[in-house]
């Protein structure tokens, strides 16, 4: 069927969005398909997401916060905690009927071809699955350096994001009509956004099986179970089997908004982080009985305790390494002393994480911005939770990391610098401010005598037709 007859179909349905704005990447569509072949499944085993034993499956619920269920030439996506489906159908075929799915489900003809990036931590993914060429539109806030590019003002290519209460109206109506897709911080009434919340779901490795959600909108389902299969290999290799006898490692942070505050932070991955390291964290039982400490809530996932400066001297005697979350707009200048300014530690005294020179932040690797700093630390590490690992091996001593160079933790008790990551990065990657797409093959191939042939998943490459007509 052509895609001007997809077209009309979708429009005598009722769909509010679908189709996909390029026009230059027929390879991801199916070819023209015989009519004996209605009924094919375009997405057979062999091109399914995997579930917990590895094996493919109709319906496969991922992680906590999402599921899908593959139809013949459809994908019905949930994103659970923000109560979004998404019908996605694969170009060159035509779109499921209406009635079959929720009324506010939102429909999407895949692969997509053209997407505004306003969430950050969606970069990682997509560069691991090798479609960050199919970005139009970057968060300002981007560390990668092609995103950075898109966004800087020789592009001026900044995505806004609909759902966001603080959303860039003019961003958001520059990208109207230019995409197929706003991947989202949140879900929205808009038609074409996509709720993006892996930082929700609680464990690390959970954050990082998002990658297949990433891929299901780009017919990467393949790739998407090699890369989460390898990080999660590596992570259980590595991670550490010490059962208490580690360091105290302390998540920590100050504001100064109100009155200076102290934060210890007890978020589920950040506990995870310190477990997996062979490290143990501070006792939030036996803070909160003390009565210094009051119980903050952040985010989704995050539970905070917060008290003054006055309760640290106790506190600091037993923590013998500081990951210190302390924001700063200028990340270079945010220096040991800065450190113990923040958190009232006199020269003359000393604690375990001092003494053992153990004092570290999340900002090894920045971009700059125009409100401050960029952390590298929002976008590839939510997707690569092994390579994380692998820093906090190394900051709580364990020789399995004794030869690594930490990338996102750095010591400023060591006097560490960050690395600025700049768009010169980038190189010649995005030409006139766009990248130049790759087509991604669809699962099957035309044969001279017009019936349809599955490839194999491990092609590398759309493959030739089966043969030429003379």
């Amino acid at each position: 069927m052509s895609r001007l007859a997809c077209l009309s179909l979708l429009l005598l349905l009722g769909w509010a969005a679908g189709q996909r704005l390029r026009n230059d990447l027929d390879g991801d569509c199916v070819p023209a398909v015989p009519q004996d072949a209605k009924d094919l499944s375009f997405f057979p085993d062999g091109f399914k997401l995997e579930g917990e034993d590895g094996k493919p499956a109709v319906d496969v619920e991922i992680a906590e916060d999402f599921k899908v269920e593959y139809g013949p030439n459809f994908k019905v996506v949930t994103n659970l905690r923000a109560d979004e489906t998404y019908v996605l159908y694969q170009c060159g075929t035509n779109p499921p009927e209406k009635s079959l799915f929720p009324g506010k489900a939102k429909m999407f003809e895949i692969p997509l071809t053209s997407v505004s990036v306003a969430d950050t931590t969606f970069i990682g993914f997509m560069e691991l699955l090798e479609v960050e060429d199919r970005t139009s539109f970057a968060s300002s806030f981007a560390s990668s350096p092609c995103f950075q590019k898109l966004a800087s003002d020789e592009c001026g290519k900044v995505a806004g994001d609909p759902g966001s209460q603080f959303a860039n109206q003019e961003a958001v109506n520059a990208q109207d009509g230019k995409v197929d897709a706003i991947i989202s911080t949140s879900a929205s009434s808009s038609p074409n956004t996509i709720a993006f919340t892996a930082t929700a779901d609680p464990s690390v490795l959970k954050r990082a099986e998002w990658i297949k959600f990433v891929s299901l909108f780009f017919n990467k389902e393949v790739k998407a179970n090699q890369v989460y299969d390898g990080a999660k290999q590596i992570w259980n290799r590595l991670k550490s089997s010490d059962n208490g006898g580690g360091p105290v490692i302390a998540w920590i942070g100050f504001q100064d908004f109100n009155g200076p505050e102290i934060f210890l932070h007890f978020a589920d991955y950040k506990v995870e982080y310190v477990q997996a390291a062979g490290g143990r964290t501070l006792d939030r039982g036996a803070l909160k009985k003390d009565g210094a400490w009051k119980e903050v809530k952040n985010g989704f996932t995050s539970t905070s305790l917060g008290a003054g400066r006055k309760s640290l001297a106790k506190l600091f005697k037993d923590v013998d390494v500081v990951i210190d979350e302390t924001f700063t707009p200028n990340n270079a200048k945010y220096t040991l002393d800065t450190f113990k300014s923040n958190f009232a530690i006199e020269d003359d005294v000393s604690h375990p994480f001092l003494e053992n020179k153990k004092v570290f932040r999340v900002d090894g690797r920045v971009s700059p911005g125009a409100f401050g700093d960029g952390l590298e630390w929002f976008e590839l590490p939510v997707a690569r939770p092994d390579q994380v690992l692998k820093d906090f091996l190394q900051a709580a001593g364990s020789d399995k990391a004794k030869d690594h160079t930490r990338v996102w933790l750095r010591n400023i008790a060591l006097e560490e610098s960050v690395t600025v990551v700049t768009s010169q990065a980038c190189g010649g990657r995005v030409k006139n401010c766009a990248f130049e797409p790759k087509v991604i093959c669809p699962s099957v191939v035309a044969t001279c005598d017009d019936s349809l042939e599955f490839r194999s998943p491990t092609d590398t490459g759309c493959p030739a037709p089966r043969c030429s007509k003379n």
